[in-house]
């Protein structure tokens, strides 16, 4: 008999199952490797027999699960609760972040020229640029135009 039918039939020999039993006796007598892998097995079941498994009456079990779907049910319930919380604090500080930035860009220009200086701080091109476009501009026309830009933010 060769090893690998004595690994896959080594569990039915040990409870008396097996069908070749006598030529799996004598294949163990022979080999060594066979035999420690058979002595391996009694060792653990011979252990097994020994390990106190408490014993637990019909309710108990119901009772875990109860406890358990309890438990759950009441985080399911509280994540709408911090969801809504945390959705709130992003408005909140969202429009409290764009209310204080817009109210600092308004109040630190009150003349048409430090308008013009602060808005373009704020452009992604430079002054220059913007005189090229808006030269031809009278000052009254330029002053109403960054008063209208300045009241929509």
């Amino acid at each position: 008999m060769k090893c690998k039918n004595i690994e896959k039939n080594i569990l039915d020999f040990i409870e008396g199952k097996g069908k070749e039993t006598e030529r799996i006796k004598e294949h163990l007598e022979e080999c060594e490797k066979c035999r420690k892998l058979y002595n391996d097995f009694l060792l653990i079941l011979n252990n097994s027999t020994k390990i106190d498994v408490p014993h637990y009456d019909e309710n108990y079990w119901g009772e875990k699960f109860k406890y358990i779907q309890e438990k759950s049910s009441f985080r399911i319930k509280l994540k709408p609760v911090f969801t809504g919380i945390s959705l709130v604090l992003i408005f909140f500080s969202t429009f409290l972040f764009i209310r204080i930035y817009t109210s600092n860009f308004k109040k630190s220009a009150s003349t048409s020229s430090e308008k013009i200086e602060l808005l373009s701080h704020n452009l992604p091109f430079g002054e220059e640029e913007i005189f090229q476009y808006v030269d031809y501009i009278k000052e009254e026309e330029a002053e109403k135009i960054l008063d209208v830009i300045f009241k929509g933010l």
